[in-house]
């Protein structure tokens, strides 16, 4: 099979493009994420700086109507009958808003009474069960990396014991099987720093998975840099039930998967291009460096970004660092997809991140 893909990008375009935009877009973090990165590719890239000028006229528009309604008020106020008219269009609108909100709430309240869950309980039992268990390990993990960084005089490290205070009140101890058991038994700061490295590249899994459950209303662009934090693994070990979790249906993971699918792709063609994909055979090279020229050859912002830079502009370190994160995401989706729709076992999520716990990063990507 020829593994050669295609460069169309069907289920999105390879760039970071602003485009018309509801006006909630203006409040979103990522969408000022992204104005920030045209600003710093604005000297080098026309197209960037095209896709700032119309971030900037939404921009002026919304203001310049904001100031519209803001002196209209200003006039209004001043007038008795405008004072009352202002306050019963403040008060219709609140009313209207609430009562919208409220049918719409108690609707999808009594339609999930209804119909069946689309993932069956005992699989989201089982995926928050592998979740937990990861959480652990990273807070586990993170402790490690602080007391390899040093710590403060005085301060007494209680990691270990309370990781396995979490896991024994969530009912996961008694079972627990090498390597999780191994390592959360060692004494605290006892860790190597090949079994740091093992665990710390499980990040991107706890990201999806905790997605996947309903933690996060959206997945963090796979373009943006990665926001890791140990409260992500801390707070989940809290969780004591899965009462009020809903995993998503199959079908929204696969368009994350494709997603991150192609961006990893497009990350394989430029590594194989620098020659730096182990094992990749000569006729592999010829069509990564054809591949390579086309993507280049095309008008500017037509590649992927990250940060203010394209793909093609980054350094090596930084292509394999976005290729090991979309090849985990990719993965851990399909594998997901396939575990929610009923075509996997359960318990293979666990295999899987067994698997990963105890593996080197890079040598788990290129073999696959």
């Amino acid at each position: 099979m020829d593994w050669r893909p295609s460069l169309e990008w069907e289920h999105e375009p390879p760039s970071v493009k602003v485009r018309l935009m509801a006006l909630a877009e203006l409040f979103k973090k990522q969408t000022w994420s992204t104005v920030w990165i045209l600003i710093r590719r604005a000297p080098r890239d026309r197209w960037a700086r095209v896709a700032l000028l119309r971030f900037l006229l939404i921009l002026t528009v919304f203001l310049a109507y904001l100031a519209c309604w803001g002196l209209l008020a200003r006039r209004l106020l001043f007038d008795l009958f405008g004072l009352l008219l202002v306050g019963s269009l403040a008060a219709g609108a609140f009313f209207f808003f609430l009562t919208r909100k409220w049918t719409e709430r108690y609707d999808l309240i009594h339609l999930e009474k209804e119909l069946p869950p689309v993932v069956a309980p005992d699989i989201k039992d089982r995926v928050l069960r592998e979740t937990l268990l990861l959480a652990a390990m990273l807070e586990r993990a993170g402790s490690e990396r602080s007391q390899q960084r040093g710590l403060e005089p005085g301060i007494d490290v209680i990691t270990r014991r309370v990781v396995l205070d979490e896991l024994r009140k969530n009912g996961l101890l008694d079972d627990l099987e090498s390597p999780y058991f191994d390592l959360l038994l060692v004494p605290d700061g006892a860790w190597t720093e090949e079994q740091r490295r093992a665990v710390d590249s499980c990040w991107e899994f706890l990201v999806v998975l905790r997605w996947s459950l309903g933690e996060d209303p959206t997945l963090r662009p796979i373009w943006l840099t990665p926001e890791y934090d140990l409260r992500m693994a801390s707070n989940l070990l809290e969780r004591t039930t899965s009462a009020n979790l809903r995993m998503l249906p199959p079908w929204e993971m696969r368009i994350e998967r494709d997603r991150a699918e192609n961006f990893f792709t497009r990350c394989q063609i430029e590594l194989i291009a620098r020659d730096a994909w182990p094992r990749a055979s000569h006729q592999r090279g010829r069509q990564a460096k054809a591949m390579e020229a086309e993507i280049d050859a095309r008008r500017l912002g037509e590649d992927y970004l990250l940060g203010s830079s394209t793909i093609g502009e980054l350094e090596l370190s930084e292509v394999w660092n976005y290729a090991i994160r979309s090849h985990h995401r990719q993965k851990i989706l399909q594998l997901l997809a396939e575990i929610s729709g009923g075509d996997r076992p359960a318990p293979s999520l666990h295999a899987f991140l067994l698997k990963h716990v105890a593996t080197k990063t890079l040598d788990k990507v290129t073999s696959e």
